[in-house]
């Protein structure tokens, strides 16, 4: 309903009231797509910024060759992956002064973990994924696109990004195994 309201927006050239629906209808969705490519809530919240700046100032070249969200999906991802490229730049740069603490393995797989305990368990999973694996999955479960939209996101034919699911999926579950989630 709101891809609509966006979609006669633009072709009315009301680009303000475009973005507005686009916001609405799909904010939440490239911020969680943010979080999961960057890890960082704070980085993801300067990315959602940027995706609908970039949107809004593309709107006048927009081709609707897709649907408005599998587009914002994709700008999203890109930005995402700049980002990520200029945080490995930055890292190269570093000396870190001391190393750090080791980080602590979790529960046992005896315990229970409690929701948000398995909610953390999955985001740091899902952190260990590679990038690619990591933004395959999003976008299939998270963001609920079709392998036909990821395709047009990801410049990548379906076939590919189906494998990488797969593949990813008995990586989760191994990671989620070994830090006691059900």
């Amino acid at each position: 309903m709101l891809e609509r309201g966006a979609q006669a927006a633009l072709e009315r050239k009301d680009f303000r009231g475009a973005l507005t629906f686009l916001m609405r209808a799909y904010g939440t969705e490239v911020y969680r797509l943010c979080i999961d490519l960057v890890g960082d809530p704070h980085g993801a919240e300067d990315l959602l910024q940027t995706v609908f700046v970039q949107a809004f100032e593309s709107f006048p070249r927009y081709v609707p060759r897709s649907t408005l969200r599998a587009w914002l999906h994709g700008i999203a991802r890109n930005r995402c992956l700049d980002a990520l490229r200029g945080r490995r730049r930055w890292r190269l740069m570093e000396v870190p002064e001391e190393l750090p603490e080791p980080v602590d393995p979790g529960p046992s797989g005896e315990d229970r973990l409690s929701a948000l305990e398995r909610k953390n368990a999955l985001e740091d999973c899902l952190q260990r994924l590679p990038p690619k694996a990591r933004q395959s999955v999003h976008l299939r479960f998270r963001a609920q696109l079709s392998y036909d939209e990821m395709s047009e996101i990801c410049g990548e034919q379906t076939g590919t990004l189906r494998v990488r699911v797969a593949r990813a999926m008995p990586l989760l579950r191994r990671c989620l195994e070994e830090k006691g989630s059900p």
